[in-house]
């Protein structure tokens, strides 16, 4: 049986985050990203593995790029996230209730950043040592990432709502 069907517990990864229990950002699935055989064949590999490819890590290299300011934004749009999420948990009777959560939240909000801005370093492509491995292709991490996402064993495994019915 499946894990998630097990625990009842629901991802919508589309939208908006999902978290674990400690309010940390968690996703289980085994597809990166949304990238079915329909979309991969409208598209066509051209696109997929070189337009999209590309795009994906030129703007990854630009979210690095002004990392201060993308910083920024998440902590607002995870703060915001948290507290939406917590508030289905438990009712907050007042401002000063939403301010306490607030303040038992800014930990959690600052390892959420850091994590996304981490994942965001690991796409980019690591320094290596040129005498015993040959240089890989700038968008080689990406290109990892569209091969996981068009697995048909990854693709397999996801729920049935992934799957095209037309």
């Amino acid at each position: 049986q499946n894990s998630k069907q097990k625990s009842g517990r629901i991802i919508n990864s589309e939208f908006y985050p999902a978290y674990n229990q400690f309010c940390i950002i968690d996703c289980q699935e085994s597809v990166p990203f949304r990238l079915t055989r329909n979309i991969t064949t409208f598209l066509t590999p051209l696109m997929v593995d070189g337009i999209v490819a590309s795009v994906l890590t030129a703007a990854n290299s630009c979210l690095l790029r002004n990392q201060d300011v993308i910083r920024n934004y998440l902590c607002l749009f995870i703060r915001d996230d948290l507290l939406s999420w917590n508030s289905t948990k438990m009712s907050m009777p007042d401002d000063r209730g939403q301010r306490q959560l607030e303040s038992q939240l800014r930990d959690k909000i600052r390892n959420n950043v850091g994590l996304i801005i981490k994942r965001l370093h690991l796409l980019m492509p690591s320094q290596s040592d040129s005498k015993n491995h040959p240089p890989q292709p700038m968008n080689y991490k990406v290109l990892k990432l569209i091969e996981d996402a068009t697995s048909k064993q990854r693709l397999s495994m996801m729920s049935s709502t992934w799957q095209p019915w037309f």
